[in-house]
């Protein structure tokens, strides 16, 4: 035997969907699309696996224009690992710049859209120069002291590399404001 304390639906299901305001909230409330999801989703991933594809491109070029490709591609492990971790660090402002935008009204998009843009670039030349001026420690970390050639050869591809990470937040940035505003 229920008591009506521990009943589910503590009122007639009728009841709830004769009201007005309910009628209009379910009304105004828009169902999204295969095409929907997929003008969301593809952007999305995009944004997901740009770095591992620029990964790929980088290790393709070394293995086939290095002379020494064994070694430069060992080289390539460590250095990619840093690099990658480095902009995943920030994956806060994408998620921050989805939320906020989508939450936004229209006059407030391009301000908020605004600081996003702010934070990616003034995000990525910390990250740039922390990794510039660090990388060495932290591949020594990564690898250990014992593998020096490897760690030279690591530390010009992540100087190298890390001169794009402002635009790699920048990029993640944007794109991730033009999902939230469903552009």
């Amino acid at each position: 035997h229920v008591t009506k304390s521990f009943q589910i639906v503590p009122r007639p299901l009728k009841k709830v969907i004769a009201k007005p305001q309910v009628l209009r909230k379910a009304a105004a409330t828009p169902t999204a699309t295969n095409r929907d999801l997929l003008a969301f989703g593809v952007p999305a991933l995009a944004l997901w696996i740009a770095g591992p594809v620029l990964t790929l491109i980088d290790t393709a070029a070394v293995g086939r224009y290095s002379a020494e490709s064994a070694l430069d591609i060992a080289s390539l492990g460590p250095a990619t690992s840093l690099c990658d971790a480095a902009g995943y660090m920030f994956a806060f402002l994408n998620v921050a710049a989805t939320n906020l935008l989508a939450a936004s009204s229209e006059e407030e998009r391009s301000a908020v859209a605004g600081r996003g843009v702010v934070w990616a670039v003034a995000c990525g030349l910390t990250t740039t120069v922390l990794l510039r001026a660090g990388c060495g420690l932290i591949l020594k970390v990564f690898i250990g002291s014992a593998s020096s050639s490897v760690i030279e050869r690591s530390k010009v591809y992540v100087k190298v590399r890390a001169l794009g990470m402002v635009f790699v937040l920048l990029g993640n940035v944007l794109t991730a404001s033009l999902l939230g505003a469903k552009d």
